[in-house]
């Protein structure tokens, strides 16, 4: 991966990510799958060396299947 594919994750990305974890009682490889067809995801994401397409995905995944009340 060179530089300027490669982003700094948002603390707050980050965060809606695991309170959507938490409230919708997912596990990380299940939204990786689901959002961006890698169970690695979320995990690379947390490490910042996911791809911003992969935060991209992972986002609008969440925004489009907010938790159940």
């Amino acid at each position: 991966m060179t530089e300027s594919t490669v982003i700094q994750m948002k603390q707050t990305d980050i965060e809606k990510i695991e309170a959507w974890l938490a409230a919708t009682n997912t596990t990380e490889g299940r939204l990786g799958l689901l959002a961006a067809a890698n169970p690695r995801a979320v995990a690379r994401i947390r490490t910042g060396t996911a791809y911003a397409a992969t935060l991209s995905a992972v986002l609008k995944y969440i925004r489009a299947h907010p938790p159940r009340d």
